[in-house]
């Protein structure tokens, strides 16, 4: 078996996904892996092909965090500004790791920004906003 097979039939196993309709430029995403999900399949993926994941950055490919939210939590910025879009992990991507004995992907110079609502400040500052402008409210609805 060649191991871009051995590769759909781990990704099939993983995901419960019929191993035809594994889409070969997108496999977490035609497989419907994110979070703990996607984790977990490139972990197991590691272990099979004996591959060094560790240079693998997560948020130029997939939300991990668990569950996942609606939106990027962790957002990946080029060095003119823009939010770089998710970047798909192609079978290809995954053979030449399993081929190479590690992730090889070549990325971009770019930085992480938290995406401003999952700071806990910022929720603090609503809270007390929030708190404040109610006590406003019925102090001046009192008068």
């Amino acid at each position: 078996m060649s191991v871009r097979e051995e590769i759909l039939n781990l990704a099939a196993q993983m995901s419960g996904q019929a191993k035809d309709l594994i889409d070969a430029s997108d496999v977490l995403g035609s497989c419907h892996l994110e979070g703990d999900d996607a984790t977990e399949f490139l972990e197991a993926f590691a272990e099979k092909f004996c591959a060094d994941m560790s240079t693998l950055q997560w948020e130029y490919h997939f939300k991990a965090d668990e569950p996942p939210p609606k939106h990027r939590r962790v957002l990946p910025i080029s060095k003119d500004g823009t939010v770089i879009p998710f970047q798909p992990i192609t079978l290809d991507d995954l053979e030449s790791a399993a081929v190479e004995g590690g992730w090889v992907y070549q990325y971009p110079d770019y930085e992480i920004r938290i995406f401003w609502l999952y700071r806990p400040w910022v929720w603090v500052a609503l809270c007390v906003l929030g708190a404040g402008s109610l006590l406003t409210i019925s102090v001046l609805a009192g008068l």
